[in-house]
């Protein structure tokens, strides 16, 4: 999550009723029968070190390796999309290879993940009908460049089909590659990705200038097309990995009003998650929902905070990350606690966080109660 300013939740543009129509045909394509029971996929436990770096980290010119830290049950690493295909089908699994052989050697387990957004390759724009959208990214500080959820033609939108079609091919390799590899025991779970704006993978939409946001011109269409196109990328991780824990991860922004705030929406995600939810039954998949953003609200507000609310009203197994870094002791002990209290099934921390000495403590105390 790139903001922590706040201001009143908004309601749904889209109407219920077409809503519930984009919704109901897609679930009657798949096949969806409300009689489904959820599946008994067994979910991460423990602490989970985050890092977007292949797990290599120097420090005073030593390697620190996250798998052989003792109170670490495994390590999520995101990974550029444009890292992992350079080019068109050709991909490069050198870093998950390292990786995945670490967490096998050190009796632990990886989460290796595609994020995409901002990340996509360069060559994913040269592709008829997928259409290259500039915007600012804050905390980047510098335009940056994704793709829309829809491709206009004249005044019309529909539906982005192009940059799925795209997506589908890349994490259906990425599946192949998990499933066919010796050491496929010793993956966690895997993060459905491929979300426009920011990383691609929280149900977000990402913007700090409302100039620029304006004009999106984001109505009930647009947050129809946003909500449907996040529904056929779910649709493709529950087709190729229905037999992996599938986290989702969740924000209640969506764009930037005049004053320069985030517009807070909770509905979108939980329309989304919950779809997520229903269409797990079909495959026999466990989707897990993920906030991201424990370290970015204030720890004196996360008990009550909406957010909150809504990641335990799903009434499944879900997970909480810290922010990328933590600056006072006693706001580690409130999240922490917080994610203790609420249950959450495992907590994720970044690196530079597990890395802290300061911290050491409490997170092998928080870790023996939870695991």
């Amino acid at each position: 999550m790139e903001e922590k300013r706040t201001a009143s939740y908004q309601p749904l543009l889209i109407s219920r009723r077409d809503l519930l129509k984009i919704i109901a045909v897609n679930l009657m394509i798949l096949g969806y029968d409300a009689r489904m029971v959820a599946s008994k996929i067994p979910v991460p436990k423990g602490i989970y070190a985050v890092t977007n770096t292949a797990n290599w980290i120097m420090e005073d010119g030593k390697r620190r390796n996250l798998f052989e830290i003792d109170f670490v049950d495994g390590v999520t690493n995101y990974t550029r999309w444009a890292e992992i295909e350079k080019e068109e089908g050709s991909y490069d699994w050198k870093s998950f290879e390292r990786m995945i052989k670490e967490a096998a050697d050190n009796n632990k387990k990886l989460s290796y993940n595609i994020i995409s957004g901002n990340h996509a390759p360069d060559w994913v724009y040269n592709k008829a009908g997928v259409h290259g959208y500039e915007y600012f990214n804050s905390r980047k500080n510098k335009r940056v460049r994704t793709y829309l959820p829809w491709v206009e033609s004249g005044k019309n939108r529909a539906l982005n089909s192009g940059l799925l079609k795209i997506w589908d091919k890349t994490i259906l390799s990425f599946a192949k590659h998990l499933h066919n590899h010796p050491l496929k025991d010793s993956i966690a779970y895997v993060a459905i990705t491929g979300g426009p704006t920011s990383n691609g993978l929280e149900i977000i939409w990402a913007a700090s200038d409302y100039n620029e946001f304006s004009k999106l011109n984001w109505d009930e269409e647009v947050e129809g097309l946003f909500i449907h196109f996040w529904m056929k990328v779910i649709d493709i991780f529950m087709e190729y990995m229905p037999d992996v824990p599938l986290g989702l991860a969740f924000t209640d922004l969506f764009g930037v009003n005049m004053f320069g705030i985030s517009r807070r929406n909770i509905e979108i995600s939980k329309t989304i998650v919950d779809y997520a939810l229903k269409v797990s039954k079909i495959h026999n998949a466990t989707v897990v929902p993920m906030g991201l953003w424990l370290g970015n609200i204030d720890p004196d507000d996360l008990r009550n905070h909406p957010l909150v609310r809504l990641i335990r009203s799903f009434n499944v197994s879900f997970a909480l990350q810290g922010g990328l870094s933590t600056l006072h002791k006693k706001d580690m002990e409130k999240m922490l606690s917080l994610a203790e209290d609420i249950k959450s099934s495992w907590i994720e921390l970044w690196h530079s966080d597990i890395l802290n000495e300061d911290y050491s403590r409490i997170i092998k105390d928080t870790r023996r109660r939870i695991s």
